[in-house]
């Protein structure tokens, strides 16, 4: 009761024409202090020490709304509805921590009560001050001090000789401070939210831009991709045209007769290569494949060197620059190293050599079917002769031998060993009469006492 009578004295002395009346009921309300202007409208002041949950008190804030009066809540400056905020409620907070005797707990019905726009105020009718939470914002470069939003609140006061009415119920020069702080904190945060909508609209324009760029120069790297190839085609079609022209002669010479006689009869696979490089050549793939074999590796020794380079110097095209005819070359010797009639080898690059790995080329021991008949037939009779002559050199060879042991080595009849009277099964030699070895006992002499040998 002392702080309701406070709030009349304070407010009969404010407003001395206005009525101000304690306990006065409104509807089902009961106001601690109700004052009522000239013109009719009322304001109550509930001061509010016991506890209250947070529906409890948007139930009596709607029900005054409802009838039109203008509530202003002044919570009690003990008890239940104000409580110091103790060191674990402020963790991670280094300043508050170190001022926490002046911090204080928003608890859910303050946050209610700051959630409907009404200002948070505790009121001590012992020494008649007005309390309200702050809280310090840095933005920018700039510290502001607004009213507390969450949980713990720096505890401020001053007196209640400083308060007067407003519209929305009671106010203060401080409290206008903190308002207008509060809202130059929004403007200031409805900036700087424009300013990173800005810059995040002219990035997303810069990304715009470059990704148009980007598919401009992918446009213009089709195009000139698109125009290479038709370029491409054209020149393919152009050397397929002449290779075309040049097939009926190529059909009736003697070269192309002389392969398939080499081949049996059957063209081969390895001189009828389809070939991949760009433009291709412009004669008959039959043709320059057949022309190339026959000039640098049909009659040529195992392990002959075959250059691509020259094979594409001896096709003299015109149309053609070297390295597209010798890519085309060197396409078709892959086939024939795969087939075994050339062998790759690569060459050592000396050290520090910049490029890619060079390749050696030479002729391999595979040759057409009819060398290789040929080839086989002249070894057989290579070794048929050399067979022949081997059983000549062996006749005479045993005629001559025949006739050196006949002349050398006498029939001489076979005799009983000699055996040592004195000791029973030892042999004696028949010229010398000396022990034999058993080597010697089946002849009956030593070796230099044998008849042969003395004759």
């Amino acid at each position: 009761m002392q702080a309701c009578e406070r709030i009349a004295v304070w407010l009969r002395g404010l407003y001395p024409s206005f009525t101000v009346q304690k306990e006065e009921i409104a509807g089902d309300r009961r106001a601690d202090v109700m004052i009522t202007a000239s013109d009719g409208s009322r304001m109550a002041f509930e001061i509010q020490y016991s506890a209250l949950t947070p529906a409890q008190w948007q139930e009596r804030h709607d029900s005054y709304q409802s009838m039109g009066i203008v509530d202003v809540w002044l919570f009690g400056h003990h008890g239940a509805q104000l409580r110091q905020a103790h060191a674990r409620t402020v963790v991670g907070r280094a300043a508050d921590r170190r001022a926490s005797d002046n911090l204080v707990v928003i608890n859910p019905t303050h946050a209610a009560v700051i959630g409907a726009g009404l200002p948070l105020l505790w009121f001590n009718p012992v020494t008649a001050q007005i309390g309200t939470a702050v809280e310090q914002v840095v933005l920018g470069e700039r510290q502001f001090e607004i009213p507390a939003t969450c949980t713990p609140g720096q505890f401020s006061v001053e007196d209640l000789a400083r308060l007067k009415l407003c519209l929305a119920g009671v106010t203060s020069d401080r409290l206008q401070l903190l308002e207008k702080n509060r809202a130059e904190i929004e403007a200031l945060r409805l900036e700087l939210q424009a300013a990173q909508r800005l810059s995040q609209a002219e990035e997303e324009a810069s990304r715009a831009a470059a990704r148009r760029v980007m598919m401009a120069a992918d446009a213009v790297i089709a195009a000139d991709k698109q125009a290479a190839l038709d370029r491409a085609q054209a020149r393919r079609a152009a050397m397929d045209a002449k290779a075309l022209l040049l097939e009926p002669a190529w059909l009736i010479s003697d070269l192309r007769a002389r392969i398939l006689d080499e081949f049996e009869g059957h063209w081969p696979a390895i001189l009828d290569v389809v070939t991949t490089g760009e433009p291709g050549l412009p004669f008959p793939r039959q043709q320059w494949q057949a022309t190339l074999f026959a000039q640098f590796i049909e009659d040529r020794s195992i392990l002959s060197g075959v250059s691509p380079g020259e094979c594409a110097a001896h096709l003299t095209v015109q149309d053609l620059h070297e390295s597209e005819t010798k890519a085309i070359v060197r396409e078709w010797f892959d086939v024939l190293v795969a087939a075994g009639y050339l062998l790759c080898m690569k060459v050592k690059k000396k050290r520090y050599s910049i490029g890619a790995a060079r390749v050696r080329y030479t002729t391999a021991t595979k040759r057409t079917p009819k060398a290789r008949r040929a080839s086989e037939a002249q070894s057989r009779a290579a070794r048929e002769s050399a067979t022949r002559a081997a059983s000549v050199r062996s006749a005479s060879g045993n005629l001559r031998e025949s006739a050196r042991s006949s002349v050398r080595r006498p029939y001489v009849p076979p005799t009983l060993p000699v055996v040592d009277a004195n000791r029973p099964g030892v042999a004696l030699c028949r010229d010398c009469a000396r022990p034999l070895a058993a080597m010697f006992v089946a002849r009956g002499y030593h070796l230099l006492c044998s008849p042969v040998q003395r004759y």
